[in-house]
C-alpha cells in the first residue's frame, strides 16, 4: 500500500522523520529503477563465487519483472471509497517485465530441474542446485540456528522414534479444495499437498488426515532432510532451526511471467509464450500424458483470455505454499472472485459430493499401506471413485 517512503538519511533536526504517505506507484518506480541498476553490477549465479544464496543478476532481473507486474497491476487505492484500480500505463511495465524475463531466458544460466520433486528434495537436504540453477535466489538459513520451513510449514510430524521430535505447529495449511483443483495426473499434486500426517506416539507410520480443511504442504518433509539434521532431531526435546532455505524465486516463475506478458502485450499468445508455458507444464505430467495434457492443451489456447486463464491456473499449481498466490490474485483483481469460487466449490463438495472438474466424489476414503506398513499406498486411495453408497442411495435413506 501507500506508505512513507524515505530516500535520504534522517536529519539531525528530525525534519524528515514523520513523513506523509507516498503513492505506491512512485515507490514501485523507484524500486524498479534500483533493481535494474543493480542488475548491471551483479554477476550471474555461479560466477565470481556467487551461489543462489546471494543476490545475482538473474534474481535482480526477475525481481524487477515481478515488481513491474505489480506496478502494472491492480491494487486498492488510497482514495475515497478505496477503489481497486490498475496503475497507469500498464503496458510500459509489462514491457519491462517482458524484457527482463526474456534476458534471463536467453542467457541460458537458469533452467528447470527436470524433476519437480528434486527441487524440494534438494532444499530439504540443504543442498544447492548448481546443475540447473532453478532457484534464482534462496534466503540462506543455518541448520540448528534458523528456519521455520519444515516446522511451521510442511508435513505434520508427531514425535516418533524414527525421525525424532515432531513439528506439531504447522501454521500454513491448505484444503481438499486445492487438492481437487489439480488434474488427477499432475505429479505436482502429491508433491505439493499432504493429505496425511506422520507418526502418532511410538508408531512410525503415515495417517490419513481426516479433516479436509487441514491438509498440509508436502514440499517440506522431514524424511528428505540430511543425516546431520536427523541426528540432531533424534536427540532434540524442543524446537530447533531446520535450516531449509526459502526459495524466493524459481525459474518457472520467470517462464510464466514471460508467457503472461507476451500474451498481454500481443493481444494473444505468441509461439514463445506457448513454449514457456509448455516447459513448465511438461515436467508435471508423465511421458504417456504429454500429447493430451501438455501439447494439445497448450495448442488449444489461442485467445488472450483463454491463455491468461491458463496462466492463472498454472501459477496456482506450480507455486502452492510458496507465498505467491495471494499477490498474483491481487494484481489480477481476482482475489474476491477466487475466494468466492472456493466457497462455492467447497459447499458443492460437502453438500452434494460433486466437483466441477471430477464429478461425483466418494462418500468415504479407503486406503491401505505398502508392505512396510509405514507408508500409505498412494495407488490404493479412491480419491475419485465412490466405493461407498451412491449419493442417490444416501438421499433416499
Amino acid at each position: 500500500g501507500d506508505v512513507p517512503f524515505k530516500q535520504e538519511s534522517t536529519k539531525a533536526d528530525g525534519s524528515n522523520i514523520y513523513l506523509p504517505v507516498t503513492d505506491r506507484d512512485v515507490i514501485y518506480d523507484a524500486i524498479i529503477e534500483d533493481l535494474l541498476e543493480a542488475a548491471e553490477y551483479l554477476p550471474w549465479v555461479n560466477q565470481s563465487g556467487y551461489t543462489s544464496e546471494r543476490i545475482t543478476k538473474g534474481f535482480a532481473k526477475g525481481l524487477a519483472a515481478r515488481a513491474a507486474l505489480y506496478r502494472g497491476g491492480y491494487s486498492i487505492r488510497n482514495k475515497d471509497g478505496f477503489p481497486t484500480e490498475r496503475g497507469d500505463n500498464w503496458r510500459h511495465y509489462y514491457e519491462i517485465a517482458n524484457e527482463q524475463t526474456r534476458e534471463i531466458i536467453e542467457a541460458g544460466i537458469h533452467r528447470l530441474n527436470p524433476s519437480y520433486a528434486s527441487v524440494w528434495r534438494n532444499l530439504n537436504a540443504l543442498q544447492l542446485d548448481a546443475a540447473f540453477n532453478e532457484n534464482l535466489f534462496e534466503v540462506a538459513f543455518g541448520l540448528g540456528q534458523h528456519g521455520e520451513m519444515g516446522y511451521s510449514i510442511g508435513i505434520r510430524f508427531n514425535t516418533n522414534p524414527k525421525y525424532g521430535y515432531g513439528n506439531n505447529t504447522n501454521v500454513v495449511n491448505t484444503s481438499a479444495y486445492y487438492f481437487y483443483a489439480f488434474d488427477r495426473e499432475d505429479v505436482r499434486r502429491d508433491i505439493t499437498v499432504a493429505y496425511y500426517t506422520y507418526g502418532n506416539g511410538a508408531v512410525p507410520q503415515e495417517f490419513f488426515q481426516g479433516n479436509p480443511l487441514s491438509f498440509n504442504f508436502q514440499k517440506w518433509d522431514q524424511r528428505w532432510m540430511n543425516d546431520q539434521w536427523l541426528t540432531g532431531n533424534l536427540a532434540a526435546s524442543n524446537k530447533r532451526g531446520y535450516g531449509i532455505n526459502w526459495a524466493m524465486m524459481r525459474y518457472s516463475d520467470v517462464l510464466l511471467m514471460f508467457a503472461e506478458t507476451e500474451n498481454a502485450l500481443n493481444g494473444g499468445p505468441t509461439a514463445e509464450a506457448k513454449d514457456a508455458l509448455t516447459q513448465v507444464r511438461r515436467r508435471a505430467f508423465s511421458a504417456a500424458s504429454q500429447a493430451t495434457k501438455v501439447d494439445s492443451y497448450v495448442a488449444s489456447l489461442n485467445s488472450e483470455a483463454a491463455f491468461f486463464n491458463a496462466i492463472v491456473d498454472e501459477r496456482m499449481f506450480e507455486f502452492g505454499g510458496e507465498a505467491i498466490r495471494k499477490f498474483d490474485l491481487i494484481r489480477w483483481n481476482l482475489l474476491v472472485d477466487k475466494i468466492q469460487e472456493q466457497r462455492e466449490t467447497l459447499a458443492q463438495m460437502f453438500v452434494l459430493r460433486q466437483h466441477p472438474l471430477h464429478g461425483e466424489l466418494p462418500q468415504r476414503i479407503f486406503y491401505k499401506f505398502e508392505d512396510n506398513n509405514e507408508n500409505i499406498d498412494r495407488t490404493s486411495i479412491n480419491f475419485y471413485d465412490n466405493m461407498g453408497i451412491s449419493l442417490d442411495e444416501e438421499l433416499q435413506e
